[in-house]
C-alpha cells in the first residue's frame, strides 16, 4: 500500500502482525501515508482481522513535527471499509493519533472495528485522531491515555460526521476528553458510549466539548465521568454525564441521554457541566456529586444564550457545599436564556430545581420536582408536559426517547 497510495486494495485473509513490535528498530509499523502524501485509494478489509499491530511514533521515522499516526497516517478522498484491527497498540508523541487513521480528510471510514490501546498526545482517538471526513457504523474497544487534550474513544477532534458508532473502555486525558469525541465541531448522530472517562476540564461521557457549529443528536452515554480536580478548588471543572461544555454558537444537543454517575469539583451536571447554547429533549439518570459549586442533576451551570427545554434528571445530587446546587441546574446565570418544562426526582434529594438563580427570571412553563412514582410508567405522561406523541414514550421505568 505504501508504494501505491492511490490504488484499490482488498484484504483476502486474516493478517497476523504480532512481530511488528520488532520492526524498524522496535518502533513497529510505519504509518501508511501522511498529510503531505496521504492515502487516496480504497481499502476493503472484507471483514478480515489484522492482529497485533504495534506502532511507536516516538521513533525516528515519525518526528515530532509529522502529524498523523495510525495504521494509515492520513487520508484524502479515500474509502476504508470492513476492517478489523485487534490487539493493536499505538504509542505516539505526535498530534492526530488513532488506531486506524491519524488524520481523515474528505474520506469515508465505515464498518470498522478496532480493539487495543493508545498512548497519545493531543487529538487522539480510538479509531481516528482528527476526523474531517465521515465515520459510520464503526466500533472501538479501547484504553486510551494522554497527558494532553482533545481525546475521545472514537475520535479526538471531529470536524466531520460521525454516525451509528460505539465506543467501550476507558479514556483518560488532561482536558477536552469524551467517551466518543474529545472536541466536536462537526456532527454526531445515533452513537453510543459505554466508556469510563476521567480528566481535569471539559470532560463528558460522550463528548468533552461541543464547539462552534458542533452538534449532537440521538446519542447516549453510559459510563462514569470522574474529575481529576476532585478535592481541589478550581474556577472551571465542567464535567457532564453526556458533555462537559456546550459552547455558544454551537448547534447544541437534542434527543440524547446520559446514564452514568458524575463526580467532580465544580460546574458538574448529570448531563452537561457548562451549557452556553441549546439542549432539548434529553435526560440524565446518574448520580451527581460535586465538591465545590454549581452542581446540578442535569446541568452544573447554564449561562447566557441558552435554551434548555423538555429535560429531566433522575439521580441523587450531593455536594460538599450547598452553594449553587440544584435538582436540575446548579447555577442559572442572570443573562441566561430559558429553562422550560424540566423535572427532577424530588425523592432523591432535598434541593430545589435551581440552586442559584442570580438575578435571572428565566424559568418558564413547568419546572418542578416530582416523586419517582410520578416520573415512572404511565404516570409520567400525566405529570410531565413532554411531547409523548412524537418524541417521548413511557416505559416501565422513566420516559425514554422514541
Amino acid at each position: 500500500m505504501r508504494a501505491n497510495l492511490d490504488a484499490n486494495f482488498t484484504i483476502e485473509d486474516d493478517i497476523d502482525m504480532a512481530y511488528s513490535q520488532y520492526w524498524n528498530e522496535h518502533d513497529g509499523l510505519e504509518p501508511i501515508g501522511d498529510d503531505d502524501t496521504p492515502f487516496t485509494g480504497t481499502l476493503d478489509g472484507a471483514n478480515h482481522e489484522i492482529t497485533g499491530v504495534y506502532m511507536n511514533a516516538d521513533g525516528e521515522y515519525s518526528g515530532s513535527n509529522t502529524p498523523g499516526t495510525g495504521f494509515i497516517g492520513a487520508t484524502s478522498g479515500a474509502t476504508i471499509s470492513d476492517v478489523e484491527l485487534t490487539d493493536t497498540t499505538v504509542e505516539s508523541s505526535n498530534w492526530n493519533t488513532g488506531l486506524l487513521v491519524g488524520h481523515n480528510v474528505d474520506s469515508t471510514v465505515e464498518n470498522i472495528a478496532v480493539d487495543g490501546s493508545v498512548d497519545g498526545d493531543a487529538r487522539t482517538g480510538g479509531i481516528i485522531g482528527r476526523n474531517d471526513g465521515t465515520l459510520t457504523d464503526s466500533s472501538a474497544t479501547v484504553t486510551i491515555e494522554s497527558e494532553q487534550e482533545t481525546v475521545g474513544g472514537l475520535v479526538g477532534l471531529n470536524g466531520g460526521e460521525i454516525s451509528e458508532s460505539t465506543a467501550t473502555g476507558d479514556v483518560t486525558a488532561e482536558e477536552t476528553v469524551g467517551g466518543l469525541i474529545g472536541s466536536n465541531v462537526g456532527e454526531l448522530e445515533g452513537s453510543e458510549a459505554d466508556v469510563n472517562v476521567s480528566g481535569n476540564q471539559d470532560v463528558g461521557g460522550a463528548i468533552g466539548r461541543i464547539g462552534s457549529d458542533g452538534r449532537a443528536t440521538t446519542s447516549v452515554a453510559h459510563g462514569t465521568v470522574e474529575g481529576d480536580n476532585v478535592g481541589i478548588s478550581v474556577y472551571h471543572d465542567t464535567l457532564g454525564g453526556f458533555v462537559g461544555t456546550v459552547a455558544h454558537n454551537s448547534h447544541g444537543v437534542e434527543y440524547s441521554a446520559a446514564t452514568g454517575d458524575v463526580h467532580g469539583s465544580n460546574e458538574v451536571g448529570g448531563f452537561v457541566g457548562y451549557n452556553a447554547d441549546t439542549i432539548t429533549d434529553s435526560y440524565a439518570t446518574g448520580d451527581v456529586h460535586g465538591d465545590d459549586r454549581a452542581v446540578g442533576g442535569f446541568a452544573g451551570t447554564s449561562v447566557e444564550f441558552t435554551d434548555t427545554t423538555s429535560v429531566y434528571a433522575m439521580g441523587e445530587v450531593t455536594a460538599d457545599s450547598a452553594e449553587s446546587t440544584g435538582g436540575i441546574v446548579g447555577h442559572l446565570h442572570e443573562r441566561s436564556g430559558t429553562l422550560t418544562d424540566a423535572y427532577y426526582n424530588s425523592d432523591a434529594h432535598e434541593y430545589d430545581a435551581v440552586g442559584d438563580l442570580g438575578d435571572a427570571d428565566n424559568v418558564e412553563g413547568d419546572v418542578q420536582g416530582l416523586s419517582a412514582s410520578e416520573m415512572t410508567g404511565s404516570a409520567a405522561q400525566d405529570s410531565m408536559t413532554f411531547d409523548f406523541a412524537t418524541t417521548w414514550e413511557t416505559t416501565n421505568e422513566t420516559p425514554e426517547l422514541q
